[in-house]
């Protein structure tokens, strides 16, 4: 009697191999939102190539087992680290004339380097078991420095605090004084008009 692992290794190994591409970008800023965007073709052309979008440089995985009848992939990432929106997402056919892309827009929350990933998930028909079981492999993981963005923090921290600072500007008369001189530069423009 055949095993279930041998049964599940002989139905991975008829899937034919692929290389799958992705551009995440070696360093990134907080709040500075990047187009990522992956896939798997039987071969990565420079037709592919050319059609990326985001600024990453192109990394290229060989020998990655797929289905033409369908796979997905997912990035994966801490959600206090990167906000993740999918663009172009779902399972896809995957074919030598039609490779499959998945499009995300992230956009970093914290300084550091931070972990993210690429999984690639396949169904697996395994028809000595007669089931399809889900398969999931890791493309691509690795650390990208996300460097500070002052401005965006500042304004962060505003749009958080609000209350608090707007506090501290009326408490201390500078929007007293920005009013007053603002009133005082109109009156002035009126009594110009007026005069000419």
């Amino acid at each position: 009697m055949v095993s279930a692992e041998k049964s599940i290794a002989d139905a991975l190994a008829q899937l034919p191999n692929g290389e799958v591409y992705h551009n995440v970008p070696e360093k990134m800023q907080v709040g500075v939102s990047e187009t990522i965007e992956a896939g798997i073709a039987s071969k990565v052309t420079e037709e592919i190539k050319k059609r990326l979008q985001g600024r990453g440089d192109i990394d290229i995985e060989s020998g990655v087992r797929f289905d033409p009848s369908g796979m997905e992939m997912e990035l994966v990432a801490r959600p206090d680290e990167f906000e993740v929106f999918k663009v172009k997402g779902g399972e896809q056919f995957v074919t030598a004339s039609i490779p499959s892309k998945w499009i995300w827009r992230v956009k970093p929350l914290k300084a550091g380097d931070n972990l993210i990933a690429i999984k690639a998930t396949v169904k697996l028909r395994v028809p000595a078991l007669n089931i399809i079981r889900p398969v999931e492999v890791e493309v691509f993981s690795a650390t990208r420095k996300v460097e500070v963005n002052l401005a965006y923090s500042i304004n962060q921290f505003v749009v958080t605090n609000w209350k608090e600072v707007l506090g501290l500007v009326v408490g201390s008369g500078s929007l007293a004084s920005l009013v007053t001189w603002w009133i005082g530069k109109k009156d002035k423009k009126k009594a110009e008009s007026v005069e000419g």
